[in-house]
């Protein structure tokens, strides 16, 4: 029976913490005045290049040691 008054309090708080965010974020406005739609964005992933100096590679535990195979195309 005590488990479900505590559950009932935690429940009837996180209701009302959920109601009071909600009054809040209606209140904010997030906008961008910065159209984006026509840029160009270039996105560089640098673990998908060739390992130029295997002598800095990370070593250890947590490092793979699976070969990686490089096909220049």
């Amino acid at each position: 029976m005590k488990f479900l008054a505590n559950f009932a309090k935690s429940f009837a708080f996180m209701l009302l913490c959920l109601l009071v965010f909600q009054q809040f974020s209606s209140e904010i406005e997030a906008s961008s005045k910065v159209d984006y739609s026509q840029d160009v964005i270039y996105q560089i992933v640098t673990d998908r290049f060739y390992d130029g100096d295997p002598t800095n590679n990370p070593t250890g535990e947590l490092y793979s040691q699976m070969p990686v195979i490089c096909i220049n195309i």
